[in-house]
């Protein structure tokens, strides 16, 4: 082999590996760079998704915020009640004889009651809501008698109550009362009275 064509052969040897290596050195940059750029886009990725998340969150305190306003407005424009709220019982109208006694079964199971009690008279095909004479009370009228000596005759009007037991209340109606045709109880527990202890 003559000396040019080793010379040729070396040269074409070595142009060969730097083509190779070019080659090589080419497709591993391109590799680099392309997982630079992947790495690059997923942490962008990421950075997204944590900006969305905090997002999200943010939202979900707002529409926290907004259904507890939507809960004070609807609290705030509910019809308003007037006088007592709703009773705990209702025994609703009752007829009553004179001197009788009724009980009414409440079923509350306590003896610690608000009692609100109204009776109603009939007059003229109308019912008069009233509460005359509540408690009974009655009316001593002066007689003289024939020896000049003074007697009174009382008279009764009127209803009373009083709690039986932890689930009922009687009502009495007196013998001479005009008014007491019928009656209503309404009842409203309490909660239990505090121990007072004495000195």
């Amino acid at each position: 082999m003559s000396f040019s064509n080793k010379f040729d052969t070396r040269t074409l040897s070595l142009v060969l590996i730097a083509l190779i290596g070019g080659v090589i050195g080419g497709y591993l940059s391109d590799a680099t760079l392309k997982d630079n750029k992947i790495e690059s886009l997923s942490n962008a990725f990421i950075a997204q998704l944590d900006s969305k998340d905090t997002e999200i969150a943010s939202l979900r305190d707002a529409m926290s915020d907004l259904e507890e306003q939507l809960s004070q407005i609807e609290a705030s424009t509910a019809d308003p009640v007037i006088g007592f709220n709703k009773p705990d019982f209702d025994s609703g109208w009752v007829d009553i004889e004179q001197g009788g006694t009724v009980e009414v079964n409440h079923n509350l199971g306590t003896r610690n009651l608000f009692v609100y009690l109204i009776g109603a008279r009939t007059h003229a095909n109308e019912d008069l809501i009233h509460q005359n004479h509540f408690g009974a009370e009655a009316y001593g009228l002066p007689e003289i008698t024939p020896n000049g000596g003074v007697v009174t005759d009382f008279i009764d009007r009127g209803v009373f109550w009083h709690i039986t037991d932890e689930n009922k209340i009687r009502v009495i109606r007196v013998w001479d009362d005009i008014d007491w045709h019928r009656f209503r109880v309404l009842l409203w527990q309490l909660p239990e009275p505090p121990v007072v202890m004495m000195p």
